[in-house]
């Protein structure tokens, strides 16, 4: 789920809105989906790491990745220590 528009390099409306039900069972509504591209660095090379069906959802004020999503899609996830950091990889 992303809250910025501007981020999308592909992008449709949901109308209606898709109803996202969070962590603490309240409700926030999606109202678009599309493909979000981030820029990552590794050993110095920029890389395009595409993300697609991602919920826009104006009214979030955080970005959220699913690890689960991740997974499914044949990543591995690594939070190392106590840094604000995520590396994904390819296989498990």
């Amino acid at each position: 789920m992303a809250h910025h528009q501007k981020w999308f390099t592909s992008f449709r409306e949901l109308n209606p809105g898709r109803p996202v039900t969070l962590g603490d069972s309240s409700t926030i509504e999606a109202t678009g989906i599309g493909t979000v591209t981030l820029q990552t660095k590794v050993s110095g090379t920029t890389n395009d790491f595409i993300l697609s069906d991602v919920l826009y959802v104006p009214d979030f004020k955080v970005t959220l990745i699913s690890v689960n999503k991740l997974a499914k899609s044949g990543l591995s996830t690594y939070f190392p220590g106590d840094s604000n950091t995520c590396s994904v990889d390819q296989g498990r």
